[in-house]
């Protein structure tokens, strides 16, 4: 069963990061990843396996100052598809996060803050939603 919480990046070490999703996703062969929100200083990267129904994970990047790369990507979550670094310079610390897909670096994004959110948000209109599940902010 998938858990539902939030997990704040800056308090966790790099491998705990990736550890995590990797637990969620244990049994998929591929994680589809897309940019799905950047508004008032905040993106919102989210993973899945079928991101035309759902997504199941939000990577969610607070005052990004740098970002590069394509809008959408798959990996293999068995592979060494994200590197998260946390450096400090001039008494800011900033988080480096890295996507890869075979080895390829996908997306790169530098930001304040980075927390993992493991709801599960539907594209389609669906009623009786339990805990920790919910509808995409352009669903009526």
């Amino acid at each position: 069963m998938r858990s539902n919480y939030i997990l704040q990046v800056s308090k966790m070490k790099q491998q705990n990061v990736v550890d995590e999703i990797r637990r969620n996703y244990r049994n998929n062969c591929w994680i589809d990843y897309e940019i799905y929100l950047y508004s008032n200083g905040r993106l919102i990267i989210v993973g899945s396996s079928d991101l035309s129904y759902y997504h199941n994970f939000e990577i969610i990047i607070n005052a990004p100052s740098y970002m590069s790369g394509d809008t959408y990507w798959t990996c293999d979550p068995l592979d060494d598809f994200m590197k998260l670094k946390i450096i400090n310079d001039n008494n800011d610390a900033n988080i480096i996060l890295e996507f890869y897909s075979e080895s390829i670096l996908q997306f790169k994004v530098i930001a304040e803050t980075i927390s993992l959110n493991f709801d599960t948000v539907f594209y389609y209109k669906r009623e009786k939603l339990s805990s920790g599940e919910r509808l995409a902010y352009w669903i009526e």
